[in-house]
């Protein structure tokens, strides 16, 4: 019984000794997340108008008075925030494990488990993880249910959130340079990183904005940028009563 337990945790010794240079390989490039998080609210700032909107409490309800319904929508919405927390890490860890394990058998392109639902599905778990973070617990008891979001916790998650899609854009891209028709298969199978495939129309394809292309990641960063003024600009016009 004794050698039976010491034979296991050496097992299992063995297998974490193996698979965690392989897992800190994989996860060390996505440290500029954490950076991006903490440091894109104040950078930003400087750069787009209206930011000094970006502080105070935004409810979804007026927090004075919360009535039957709206403490029922809160519940729900922050148990979905919780499920989607324990999803989205699942995800996460999925594909962590499943990369890992092809990497240890110097497998090619791993096309099964989560990333045969999506391509990207660690830029899944962690967007699915952002959900919890956008909208965070207030430490007020009697507000502590109750949605309530920043204006730059936004603007930290669409940061994120926009890092995370060009970096899997260009993941795409060194992929294919890599793999070739084969990533050109998986890529017309399988989707980017929601479970749904969004075809755009031939005559809106041009060779200048195709992906590994500087002008297309240019536009992409324009277009962010002007979206995050709208955001700015729409939470100025956001009624007293609901932000604290």
């Amino acid at each position: 019984m004794f050698k039976r337990v010491v034979s296991n945790i050496t097992a299992a010794a063995i297998s974490v000794g193996l698979y965690l240079p392989i897992v800190a390989g994989i996860l060390t490039p996505m440290v500029w997340i954490l950076a991006s998080w903490y440091f894109s609210w104040e950078l930003l700032s400087y750069i787009v108008p209206y930011s000094n909107s970006w502080t105070g409490y935004v409810y979804m309800f007026d927090p004075s008075s919360p009535g039957g319904l709206e403490t029922g929508i809160a519940v729900a919405f922050r148990f979905s925030q919780v499920l989607m927390f324990c999803f989205g890490l699942f995800l996460l860890c999925y594909g962590l494990v499943t990369l890992a394990r092809a990497r240890i058998h110097k497998e090619g392109l791993v096309t099964y488990g989560p990333y045969g639902w999506v391509r990207h599905p660690q830029h899944l778990g962690i967007l699915l993880m952002l959900y919890l973070l956008a909208f965070p617990l207030k430490t007020s008891f009697s507000r502590l249910l109750l949605p309530a979001t920043r204006p730059g916790d936004l603007v930290s998650v669409c940061s994120v959130l926009f890092l995370l899609i060009l970096v899997a854009d260009l993941e795409d891209y060194w992929l294919s340079k890599e793999f070739g028709d084969s990533f050109v298969q998986y890529q017309q199978s399988t989707p980017f990183i929601l479970p749904i495939r969004l075809q755009l129309p031939e005559s809106l394809h041009f060779s200048a904005l195709a992906r590994g292309r500087p002008l297309r990641y240019l536009v992409s960063t324009l277009i962010f940028w002007v979206f995050l003024v709208l955001l700015s600009y729409y939470f100025r016009l956001v009624p007293p009563p609901f932000i604290r």
